[in-house]
């Protein structure tokens, strides 16, 4: 190999397409780390006309991450770190918003072997006072893949029955948004 492997090459699989003499083609696979740490069976002598395809290493192309969503202050994704939990990810994405639920949240966590036509996720209520007081029960560590959701309050800031009406002289604010909120 030219130059050598570059850091991101995946060693633990490669093909080697070779053109026979009646000119049809074979492919072999290979374990380049096997190969290179000298293994006979591995180790196999390439002729000319050879191609070798290695392919990229995917957790170098495509590291791990985890997504935040709902009612935190910079939701998106972030990089997995080894040691990420519940209350490093919220604190991460800048931290709760005011009209967040700082009692419930949602953790869909997909199932890693399935297929991209049979994804399945797990829905895992939170506790999220409790995750972000540093409880383990709640504050779980995060895989690659997963998805957390911050719910917001409630019935949220907006009226529920938005209207008119007379109001008393001395009325306060918050007095008039819980008559319009009822």
């Amino acid at each position: 190999m030219a130059g050598g492997m570059t850091p991101d090459a995946a060693v633990d699989s490669a093909q080697l397409f070779r053109t026979t003499p009646d000119g049809t083609m074979k492919i072999l696979s290979v374990d380049l780390g096997r190969a290179l740490a000298g293994d006979p069976l591995e180790n196999i002598l390439i002729e000319p006309r050879d191609r070798l395809l290695v392919h990229r290493n995917t957790s170098k192309v495509d590291p791990a991450t985890v997504d935040i969503k709902g009612e935190v202050a910079k939701p998106g994704r972030y990089p997995l770190t080894s040691n990420m939990r519940v209350e490093d990810l919220v604190r991460v994405a800048g931290g709760l918003k005011r009209s967040a639920d700082s009692e419930k949240a949602d953790l869909t966590r997909f199932n890693a072997g399935a297929s991209q036509s049979n994804v399945q996720g797990e829905n895992i209520p939170l506790q999220l006072s409790r995750a972000l007081s540093g409880t383990a029960d709640d504050n779980i560590p995060l895989r690659d893949g997963d998805v957390l959701t911050i719910r917001q309050l409630p019935g949220g800031t907006t009226c529920a029955r938005p209207s008119l009406f007379k109001a008393k002289c001395n009325i306060r604010a918050h007095t008039a948004f819980v008559r319009a909120s009822a």
